[in-house]
């Protein structure tokens, strides 16, 4: 059976559940801006399945 994800997109907020298949391309820490030494959270640059196909095409 083919798996079913959405790409990023088309995320809007008309729907309220998505599936998504991702590559983690980057991730770094947030720090906290009253105290450096915490973390105040942490982001991430992620990739769908059609951002890297359309990558890979271009690079050929």
């Amino acid at each position: 059976m083919a798996e079913i994800c959405d790409m990023l997109m088309d995320v809007n907020s008309r729907k309220l559940q998505w599936t998504f298949k991702v590559y983690v391309v980057y991730l770094w820490k947030v720090p906290n801006k009253f105290n450096e030494n915490e973390i105040n959270g942490m982001e991430m640059l992620l990739q769908d399945m059609k951002a890297k196909s359309n990558l890979q095409s271009q690079s050929h």
